[in-house]
């Protein structure tokens, strides 16, 4: 079970964890994101969460996920798999407290405020898939808008180029549409999704290239 704490407003100190973190670069040219401790939950947290989202520069972040877990006496954290730069993609950040009850409930305590820094083209990551001999990986980033009506915007990264297939397919896994087929060059791409020929609900999209798949989930709401 998971909840959603929020800070008693007797305390007055909402602001300062609205406002608690802020990105610097880790030198590298890495994010490197620093908190201080919650203001009245530090001595009850287990750990905190760091959450990301990836959007186009300049747009609202959609979506968060996880990103790290850190113990509660730890305050920064930074992000090794991207680098600051001025793309046209950018990510997201902000964390929360978690701690639990003595009925071992688990709870998040509110967030603090949102940070967004510019990613650097190409998008590289620390990861096995980066390669110091290409500028750039391959990646498949969540569509944003999510959820979408009816149009969304995928984006994607290829090291080569070579033949790529991008389609989107219902849960049943039947072919609902083909973005991409065709060879393209090396690097950052984006393809615009129009969905209003069909119903509401989860849907998957698929990125193809050489040897690289990956699938990630859309939710259409009309």
């Amino acid at each position: 079970m998971l909840n959603y704490g929020t800070l008693p407003s007797s305390y007055g100190f909402e602001d300062f964890w609205e406002n608690a973190l802020v990105a610097t670069n880790d030198g590298n040219d890495h994010p490197r994101l620093v908190w201080g401790p919650h203001p009245t939950l530090q001595s009850s947290l287990n750990n905190y969460k760091i959450y990301y989202s990836y959007h186009l520069t300049g747009q609202p972040p959609g979506t968060f996920y996880v990103l790290e877990t850190v113990n509660s006496d730890v305050f920064e954290y930074t992000d090794l798999t991207v680098e600051i730069g001025n793309d046209y993609r950018s990510k997201s950040y902000y964390v929360t407290g978690v701690y639990d009850d003595i009925w071992e409930t688990v709870y998040e305590t509110s967030p603090t405020n949102t940070v967004t820094v510019a990613l650097s083209v190409p998008h590289k990551r620390s990861d096995s898939n980066y390669n110091s001999g290409y500028n750039f990986v391959y990646s498949l980033e969540q569509n944003y808008p999510n959820q979408l009506n009816p149009t969304t915007t995928i984006i994607y990264s290829i090291k080569r180029e070579e033949f790529v297939s991008l389609k989107v397919f219902d849960i049943l896994g039947n072919d609902i549409a083909t973005l991409v087929n065709e060879i393209k060059p090396a690097g950052n791409h984006e393809v615009e999704f129009i969905a209003k020929d069909i119903p509401s609900g989860i849907y998957l999209y698929t990125l193809s290239a050489g040897n690289f798949t990956s699938t990630k989930k859309l939710i259409l709401m009309k």
